[in-house]
């Protein structure tokens, strides 16, 4: 699990491991960075992924274009936008 936060202050405690990153420079380089240097397990991957928007859709790309993962086995959803309103 890879988590982005603003800040030590936002972490919270999860039951299952997580790789927490204090957000550095531009929302959301910091995963793709950890995303690109990551080694996956052997067998067949699922990744289940959710967040900012652009985000979302960035490592579903790199995942399928880089590291040739099946576009069936990601599931990806964009919470929200930054930068906007969450209501128009």
């Amino acid at each position: 699990v890879l988590l982005e936060v603003a800040g030590y202050f936002e972490r919270i405690e999860l039951a299952a491991p997580a790789i927490w990153l204090e957000r550095k420079g531009k929302r959301g380089a910091q995963v793709l960075e950890k995303l690109q240097s990551a080694t996956f397990p052997d067998g067949k991957p699922y990744v289940w992924v959710s967040g900012e928007s652009k985000l979302a859709t960035s490592v579903r790309r790199y995942l399928v274009n880089e590291r040739s993962f099946a576009k069936k086995d990601i599931y990806f959803c964009g919470y929200w936008r930054a930068n906007r309103p969450a209501y128009d």
